[in-house]
Order: C-alpha cells, then sequence, then structure tokens
C-alpha cells in the first residue's frame, strides 16, 4: 500500500534554501497497479539464489554476481564463470560488486577472494588480487565489495572492515586510506558499502560505510570528515550510522539509502535536509538496500526486509509506493529480500534477490517486454 508524504515542491524548496528540516506527514492514497514481474531461479541457470550486483555492458549483455560465479546473460540463456580456485580460497567464488572500465573489461570484488580483471571477449580471469597477510602495504582486507571508477583510470575498492583503497592497473600500485571508527572500544577499519566519486570533482570522494556512517574523503589534504560524528543541534536529523547506496538528486546533493531510510544530504553545508523513512504496512521503519534513478525520474528503493518502493512526485506531492511479494499472485516479487535494483537500456528493472535469484519488472506496471541486445539478438525477459 502506497504513502504519501504530504509536502509541497514548493515547501520542499524553500526548506532546502533556509536549511529547515521537514518530517514528511504520511498519509494512504490509491493502491499501485502491480507489477508483472518475471522471475528467474536456478533453473533458468542462474549459478545461485543469492544474487548481490547487476550491470549491463557496452555491448548489452546482462551481468550478475551472486555468491557463487558471475553470472552473463544473453537474452536466452545464463553462462556461469569462475577463476581457477587458488589455494586457502573458500569453495564459492562470490561477487559482490562488478565494475566495467573503459577498455570494456569487468572489473569485481567478492567476500574471502579480493578482486579479479575479467575479460568478457574471451570470457576468461585474466588477474586476480587477494589479501596478502606477508604484504604490508597491500589489500587490508580478503574482501572487496565495492568498486568505482576513479581518475586517471585507475579504482576505488571498498573492503569489508579494511578501509579504502586506490588501486593502479598499470603500475600496479594500491594505495590504502584507513578509516579507523573512532570510539575505543572498536580498533576495526570501516566496512565502505558504497563510493561516490565524480571526475568533475576530482578532490574528494564520498563513502556510505556499515557502521561509521558518511564519510568525505579529501584527497587534496588528506582530511576524513564523519558526519555520523557531527551533533544534530541545528540539523535536526540524527545522521545515519549504517549507508547502503549513494545517488546523486542534483548538483550537490546527495541521495542516501540506509538502515533507517532514505535521506537528502547537502555537500555544501554538510546536513542532513530531510529524511523519509521507509514505512511497511505494520508501519515499521525498514531499512534499505540500494538506490535507482529510473528514466522518468522516479526514485526507486530496495529493501532487505521489504521489497521494492518508488517515490515519485505527483500534482507537486511526493507519493511513496511500496511493493512486496505476494503469496498469491505469480506475478509479484519472489520475496521481500532484495539486494539491489538496475535499469538496462530498454528500460526494463532488474532486481537482485537474496535467495530467489533474480525479478524482472517494467516499471510502469505493463507485461515484460522482450529483451533487445544491440547486436540483434533478443530474448523475452
Amino acid at each position: 500500500m502506497p504513502n504519501r508524504l504530504k509536502r509541497s515542491a514548493c515547501k520542499l524548496l524553500l526548506a532546502f534554501v533556509a536549511g529547515i528540516t521537514l518530517i514528511p506527514e504520511v498519509a494512504r492514497a490509491e493502491e499501485p497497479p502491480p507489477l508483472r514481474v518475471r522471475r528467474m531461479f536456478l533453473e533458468a541457470g542462474l549459478s545461485h539464489p543469492w544474487v548481490h550486483c547487476i550491470h549491463q555492458d557496452r555491448n548489452g549483455f546482462m551481468w550478475f554476481g551472486t555468491m557463487d560465479g558471475l553470472n552473463r546473460y544473453d537474452g536466452n540463456e545464463f553462462r556461469v564463470f569462475r577463476p581457477q580456485r587458488l589455494e586457502g580460497e573458500p569453495d564459492h567464488f562470490s561477487v559482490r560488486t562488478i565494475h566495467e572500465d573503459d577498455q570494456g573489461m569487468l572489473w569485481v570484488g567478492g567476500i574471502n577472494n579480493g578482486f579479479s580483471l575479467f575479460d568478457p571477449s574471451v570470457g576468461k580471469f585474466s588477474e586476480r588480487y587477494r589479501f596478502d597477510a606477508a604484504k604490508p602495504n597491500w589489500l587490508a582486507s580478503q574482501s572487496v565489495i565495492s568498486i568505482q571508477g576513479a581518475a586517471d583510470r585507475k579504482l576505488w575498492l571498498g573492503t569489508d572492515w579494511g578501509g579504502l583503497h586506490r588501486f593502479d592497473p598499470k603500475t600496479k600500485a594500491l594505495e590504502h586510506f584507513p578509516l579507523r571508527d573512532p570510539r575505543p572500544q572498536n580498533t576495526l577499519q570501516g566496512t565502505v558499502q558504497a563510493i561516490y566519486y565524480e571526475a568533475s570533482s576530482p578532490s574528494e570522494v564520498w563513502l556510505g560505510t556499515a557502521t561509521m556512517g558518511l564519510i568525505r574523503l579529501d584527497l587534496a589534504t588528506g582530511e576524513i570528515r564523519r558526519f555520523i560524528d557531527d551533533p544534530p543541534a541545528g540539523n535536526l536529523i540524527a545522521a545515519p550510522r549504517a549507508v547502503t547506496s549513494i545517488a546523486v538528486d542534483s548538483p550537490g546533493v546527495l541521495l542516501l539509502t540506509a538502515s533507517t531510510g532514505l535521506y537528502l544530504f547537502d555537500c555544501e553545508s554538510g546536513k542532513f535536509l530531510n529524511h523519509f523513512p521507509y514505512l511497511d504496512e505494520d508501519g515499521k521503519n525498514r531499512g534499505l538496500s540500494s538506490i535507482l534513478k529510473t528514466r522518468d525520474g522516479s526514485w526507486w528503493v530496495s529493501s532487505g526486509t521489504a521489497g521494492v518502493g518508488r517515490f515519485t512526485s505527483v500534482s507537486g506531492e511526493w507519493e511513496f509506493q511500496i511493493h512486496r511479494y505476494d503469496a498469491s499472485d505469480p506475478q509479484s516479487l519472489s520475496h521481500n529480500r532484495v539486494r539491489s535494483l538496475y535499469q538496462d537500456r530498454g528500460g526494463m528493472i532488474w532486481a537482485a534477490m537474496s535467495i530467489t535469484g533474480l525479478c524482472l519488472f517494467d516499471p510502469q506496471g505493463g507485461w515484460i517486454r522482450e529483451h533487445q541486445f544491440e547486436d540483434g539478438r533478443s530474448g523475452h525477459s
């Protein structure tokens, strides 16, 4: 059932300009049209029911990172890729993040296997980079869970309890940016779940962490600012501690998903402008796992426990709709545990599911259209 946020666009704009915080008032609206979901599970050829991440490459192929294997979908069938297992590695090959560089190569990172370079043209992993305790200036963690392109073809690597790294594929140099939790009882480094970097602002990088909230790293000075440390006085909105994804709403304004909902953040003032709780049917605020801006200007969010939601502006008011699993509807989501969302170039939205594989739907609520690839191949998706 959707929730409508009772705010006019004018009030929202004035609040942003004045730095005033508005906590949206929630009311019921009419039932949204049901999503027509196509479910894709192991019988479709997917290598594992736990899907973490999604990417469409320059040739139109869809890539999926699972708990065991990198999967490619060509519109008709899946093909699974795994590297040769190295000594000391787990039996499964986890893929938590996928990044395509300007040469069309795929960089993938995962749990307990560092990060790797995959060449789609030959279907092979050509380089592997792992944690090595004998190398003090190397990866500080066995797990790379987020990858983002940096300046000069370098890569930002977010790790699980190992802080941030910057990797130069040309020289193989790895630079470490430790992010230690200032609380005395915690000696571990930060887990970087999300990275936002813009080439137009090369002197800074924004990080979403699992325990230290939003962090800004000034590359010119090396200064690390943790916005979780700032007192809420004058801001009125308590900063989220667990930030799961970062996107851009407008120049200088970030959208963050967190364990406590959706947040708007102003980079210049360093203040949180607004907080949108993700309220389930029982009225409880559910955590969010990712955010996606679709071509029609809507914002879609995924939840690890409560399906997917859509924020959209309707007649000057913000409307919030939630779509969940329905046991009586085989074309609903296959589960309420959704890891991430991705819109392909045909406009369809793919949902990476925990436990139940993939879901594919048209954000406009229509029937699933044919999935067209750039080389002329097609498959009914």
